[in-house]
């Protein structure tokens, strides 16, 4: 077995979760110990656990450690299957990060799938599902990769009970991601959404937001949840290119206006950097770099302690060397060409 210290570099859950999707692409078992070492509560957590069990069925895997509190894992791959999912995380925990794990499963799988995700949709240290539906995914597509996510309920800290339904065609190989020098130009679209709260809520998250933005297409959304909650994300869109993205989340005690203008500010500092992709974009592309064919290159606006950590695990999975220019903020990687067997050539 491949052994890993979950510890390493930024010792969270990213280790965990990246590790148990490339052992499912590549037939690699792995054994892992120090999980989520470098957390205030370290070991797996509700949501973490609901994605290696459902990964290992998935992958037919076989699974020893698999509890919450458990620092250590064992994962022995089977064959990737597909067909219809559910998991239900139980907590507030981040179904968007879960779903960032089976994804890259899920496109060499025999068949379509599909899969849903209960637990958070909108919370804190994880992506909004905007973010992942609107920025992460159209990303994906010139490589190859095509898939959606539909939202069917929010769910915010702390009950979460949000709900969403991710579809996943699958793909005979990836192709090559090229993501340097950003376009002169982009639209810039958002939705600001709020659950259990008055209505001038969202509207002044958008409002804060446009002031930053005049001309952003920001929609509101207004729907009912098991806790309160509010959230802006916004998005950049290029013309055939790539796309960035930022977020703010709502809290008590936190003005509406701050959370919209802490997105735009975020999304602003990403355009200027003059970056293809944002820093939250680049290292959630790691991955799927790693299997496509060919050499990929991107250009994000920061090398971020997440992009180091996914190199090293990279590097220890496929045997290719991660280049990171952090002068250009330039990520460069020699895929390994993954075939889906189940498809014709």
């Amino acid at each position: 077995m491949l052994e890993i210290d979950g510890a390493t570099l930024e010792g969270g859950g990213q280790i965990l979760r990246n590790a148990c999707s490339l052992s499912c692409l590549l037939s690699k078992p792995f054994r892992m110990s120090n999980i989520r070492a470098g957390r205030p509560k370290p070991g797996l957590q509700a949501q973490h656990l609901a994605g290696v069990l459902t990964l290992s069925k998935i992958c037919n895997a076989k699974i020893s450690g698999a509890e919450l509190t458990s620092t250590s894992l064992a994962f022995s791959p089977g064959p990737v299957s597909s067909g219809d999912f559910s998991l239900d995380i139980g907590t507030a925990g981040a179904v968007t990060l879960v779903a960032q794990t089976l994804l890259p499963v899920l496109l060499f799988a025999p068949a379509p799938s599909t899969i849903v995700l209960r637990g958070g949709t909108h919370v804190p240290f994880a992506p909004t599902f905007n973010y992942f539906s609107q920025v992460l995914l159209p990303s994906l597509r010139p490589a190859g990769a095509h898939a959606s996510a539909a939202l069917l309920r929010y769910g915010w800290y702390p009950n979460g009970g949000g709900e969403i339904i991710l579809s996943v065609q699958p793909c005979k190989r990836l192709q090559l991601l090229t993501l340097c020098g950003q376009p002169h130009s982009a639209s810039i679209t958002g939705l600001s959404c709020a659950s259990n709260l008055p209505p001038h809520v969202a509207a002044r998250q958008a409002d804060a937001a446009r002031a930053t933005f005049p001309q952003a297409e920001i929609k509101t959304d207004l729907a009912p949840a098991a806790s309160p909650g509010s959230a802006l994300t916004l998005w950049a869109s290029f013309k055939g290119g790539p796309c960035m993205g930022a977020s703010s989340l709502g809290k008590p005690g936190k003005p509406a206006e701050l959370v919209g203008t802490e997105a735009a500010l975020a999304l602003q500092a990403e355009l200027t950097s003059g970056a293809a992709v944002d820093r939250h974009l680049a290292d959630q592309l790691m991955i799927f770099m790693a299997i496509a064919a060919g050499t990929s290159k991107i250009c994000t606006s920061d090398i971020t302690r997440h992009t180091r950590t996914n190199a090293w695990l990279i590097e220890k999975f496929t045997g290719k060397r991660v280049l990171i220019d952090a002068v250009e903020n330039t990520i460069e990687l020699e895929g390994i060409g993954l075939s889906n067997k189940h498809m014709p050539d």
